[in-house]
């Protein structure tokens, strides 16, 4: 159906704080269903109550995906940032 994966954007800066990659896949089979915001809210649920809140969450999305946009804006993502044709998001 989906995943999701967490990463070190920063691999080399291991301190509190530092910013953590945040991806996700939907089959396309089920998409447009609710299916990704079900997956990312479950997701995030789970990194919080095992890595805490000490982490920034960010992603990259492309300016014209808006059913990503839509779903980590549900899920508390905000835009930082603007570079070319992707926007940044951020959930602290």
């Amino acid at each position: 159906v989906g995943f999701v994966r967490f990463s070190d954007m920063y691999p080399e800066h291991q301190h509190p704080g530092m910013k953590k990659s945040i991806s996700i896949v939907v089959d396309p089979q089920f998409r447009g269903q609710g299916v990704g915001q079900q997956i990312l809210q479950e997701s995030l649920r789970w990194y919080r109550s095992h890595e805490g809140s000490q982490h920034v969450l960010c992603t990259d999305i492309l300016v014209t995906n808006l059913a990503a946009q839509k779903v980590f804006e549900r899920c508390g993502f905000v835009i930082v940032d603007q570079v070319k044709k992707r926007f940044h998001y951020e959930m602290r």
